[in-house]
């Protein structure tokens, strides 16, 4: 989300401007002959600006510490936070409708749209629960920098903060019901709770105490086997966990359970490298990297269309289904197609244009080489 604030720095610069031209031009501007109206001394008319107070209270005591912005669309405008009185003040803001939204971690968001000439606005904001999560490391130590999450449907992240020094932190906004909440490091084995969360205007407390799980090491090399430091290594287990590796190219993933996993490592000028099934325990595993591939191609279509779907997929037997591990949309009439930072493998270069049938190219792709798969041509849909 891109973040302007609109302030009265835009005021400062404009008068500024304004000495700048009149001292280039020698000193004030010179009045015009009798009967003739001055094009220097007559101002431009401009949109005139608006200040917006909102009142931020509830239950009738004022709401310090909330969170204030004005949006236009995806963009916020102008931001701010109220005092100690619940009030902010957003100046120099445009006439026009916004999205006024308003945020304290113990209350329920409040959304709405206002006109920016009204001049006040109170806004009720009702309690709402909010969890306070206490995390402890293996030995029963205040685990700093731990994360915590809330997860929705479909195990989605809802929410999450980082625990402080004292191992602490809290998650507002919470409706009552039931939330599964994980508490993780990437050096330990997550800790899980099924949480009820009845009350609004309470917290509900919870203490996570984090396990040491399994390690998972070894080294990342080029495809000579000299190691490549500073590569980023992760896994599909559920810590989510990253690690980078030393300068000798040696890696330690903590925290894993006892299933086998996924391990994934990218680097600055090589291809990612995935390696299936791994076994955590494993102590000397070597994860090879090599120079990345790229492949060049031209697309015709049989009639203008605004975009172009490629994809680089090919059929994975571990997921049973076609996963793709490149997309990019083609603008025509860009006819040119260049994918680089691709791995090496045998892959169905995908076309896809509304309006035409979709066209697939095998292609080999080779570490440091370029494929060329020569032109495509998209035939029109009936």
């Amino acid at each position: 989300m891109n973040r302007k604030t609109i302030g009265p720095l835009l005021v400062v610069t404009a008068l500024g401007v304004g000495v700048v031209w009149v001292l280039a031009r020698g000193g004030a501007p010179r009045p015009s002959p009798a009967g003739q109206p001055s094009a220097e001394a007559a101002p431009s008319a401009s949109p005139a600006r608006f200040a917006l107070q909102i009142v931020v209270a509830s239950g009738g005591v004022p709401v310090a510490e909330a969170k204030v912005g004005l949006a236009l669309g995806d963009d916020l405008v102008a931001t701010g936070v109220t005092g100690s009185d619940g009030r902010v003040v957003l100046a120099d803001l445009a006439p026009g409708r916004l999205r006024l939204i308003v945020a304290h971690p113990r209350h329920v968001r409040h959304e709405r749209g206002v006109d920016v000439s009204v001049g006040t606005l109170s806004v009720e904001l009702p309690p709402a629960a909010w969890l306070e999560a206490h995390v402890l490391d293996p030995s029963g130590r205040a685990a700093a920098g731990a994360n915590v999450q809330i997860l929705g449907p479909g195990g989605r992240e809802r929410a999450r903060c980082e625990t402080n020094l004292e191992g602490v932190c809290e998650i507002g906004e919470l409706e009552p019901g039931t939330w599964t909440v994980q508490a993780f490091t990437g050096r330990h084995r997550p800790a899980r709770a099924e949480l009820r969360i009845e009350d609004r205007g309470r917290a509900t407390e919870h203490t996570f105490r984090l396990s040491e799980g399994r390690t998972l090491a070894g080294r990342v090399v080029d495809d000579r086997g000299t190691p490549v430091p500073r590569a980023r290594v992760g896994s599909s287990d559920d810590t989510g966990g990253f690690t980078t590796a030393d300068d000798a190219g040696r890696f330690e993933l903590g925290g894993l359970g006892d299933e086998p996993i996924n391990v994934f490592a990218v680097a600055t000028g090589f291809a990612p490298r995935q390696v299936r099934g791994l076994r955590p325990g494993s102590a000397n595993v070597e994860l090879r990297l090599e120079k990345p591939a790229s492949l060049e191609a031209t697309v015709e279509l049989a009639s203008a269309v605004k975009s172009l779907m490629v994809s680089v997929c090919a059929y994975d037997a571990h997921f049973s289904k076609e996963v793709c591990i490149e997309r990019r949309v083609l603008e025509p009439p860009e006819r040119e197609l260049t994918l680089e930072g691709l791995p090496s493998g045998t892959f169905d270069l995908v076309l896809e244009a509304e309006g035409h049938h979709a066209e697939r190219a095998r292609v080999v792709l080779v570490p440091a080489q370029r494929s060329k798969v020569g032109v495509l041509r998209l035939r029109a849909a009936p």
